[in-house]
């Protein structure tokens, strides 16, 4: 039989032997804390890396989108173009002009006369719509719009009643950003609606077709002394159409040229009929953008019906239903 003292003994070593199965290892501690401690940086790494790697991104992003800018010479973003326009062409989807609007921004917005030729998918309406708002309330022509006048300040002239619709959208979706107003004046429609819209207020810019601003000009419902813009858009086919007696007529309405621009729009025109118009309508500074073909350019006088280049005067075949007569340059 086991004594007191040896029982005591045994369970000291059975106790101490438990102790020492249970107590934890050092070495096996130092080894599981590092690995945390390392678990841990790593996460720390991670949650400070995935951000900056974030910011990298965008960063990159951001110089992909500037370099992609740098890299379009007609990007709008290189335009003198007001925050209200580019709005409106963002809205559009435009973020670069096309060669012929790119080519022409500068020269009108700086003042020049100008004769532009462009193939018709280059959309040569907004050539001068964009730098003419853009004149208008922070270029050249500022002024004029702060004195209050209610006479326009812009004229168009087109062949077709069409054309005159589509160039007055353009103007009222870019220009009423700008809190600018248009009106259309054209044969077909109700002389006494568009003569009571004349009347009625502020019309900065007219849009129309020759004969019937003429016909609004002599009834005195269009006042031509504030005038800073006088545009010809398909000025081949004003001429081809026999409509020139009107331009003239029109155009012969403001006599000092020094006053306002004048900008002549088309898709090609011979030679002759430009040198004509060129110098019966532009000032002598005035620049020329030309992005046709020679062989566009190569139309022989007879095409035209000329009888006399020196004084400029055609017998336009063209012009059925208005009757042969000579037309003026």
């Amino acid at each position: 039989m086991p004594s007191m003292g040896s029982e005591k003994k045994e369970k000291k070593m059975k106790k101490a032997k438990k102790e020492n199965i249970e107590a934890p290892d050092p070495m096996r501690i130092d080894k599981k804390s590092k690995k945390e401690s390392n678990k841990r940086k790593a996460l720390d790494t991670d949650v400070v890396a995935k951000p900056n790697s974030e910011l990298e991104v965008q960063k990159l992003k951001k110089k992909s989108k500037k370099d992609k800018a740098e890299e379009t010479p007609n990007a709008v973003s290189k335009f003198r173009i007001s925050e209200p326009l580019r709005a409106k062409l963002k809205e559009r989807g435009i973020k670069s002009l096309s060669p012929i609007q790119a080519r022409t921004f500068d020269t009108i917005l700086d003042g020049f006369d100008l004769l532009a030729q462009a193939p018709a998918d280059q959309d040569k309406t907004l050539a001068f719509v964009l730098p003419i708002l853009e004149s208008l309330v922070n270029g050249s022509a500022e002024q004029s719009k702060k004195t209050g006048h209610k006479a326009p300040c812009v004229m168009v002239l087109l062949p077709t009643r069409d054309s005159a619709v589509q160039v007055l959208k353009e103007f009222g979706f870019y220009g009423g950003s700008l809190g600018l107003v248009s009106c259309c004046v054209y044969g077909g429609s109700s002389h006494k609606v568009q003569t009571k819209k004349l009347k009625r207020g502020r019309i900065d810019i007219i849009v129309g077709t020759p004969g019937r601003v003429k016909d609004h000009i002599e009834k005195g419902n269009i006042d031509l002394s504030s005038l800073k813009f006088r545009v010809l858009g398909d000025a081949d086919e004003l001429w081809k159409k026999g409509l020139v007696e009107d331009v003239e007529f029109i155009l012969g309405k403001v006599n000092d040229v020094t006053k306002f621009q004048t900008l002549l729009f088309s898709t090609h025109m011979p030679r002759y009929v430009e040198k004509i118009a060129c110098s019966r309508y532009l000032k002598s500074n005035y620049k020329e953008v030309e992005l046709v073909s020679n062989e566009n350019r190569k139309a022989s006088p007879s095409e035209g019906g000329l009888t006399d280049e020196r004084n400029g005067r055609f017998s336009n075949q063209e012009g059925a239903g208005r009757g042969n007569y000579g037309n003026k340059w």
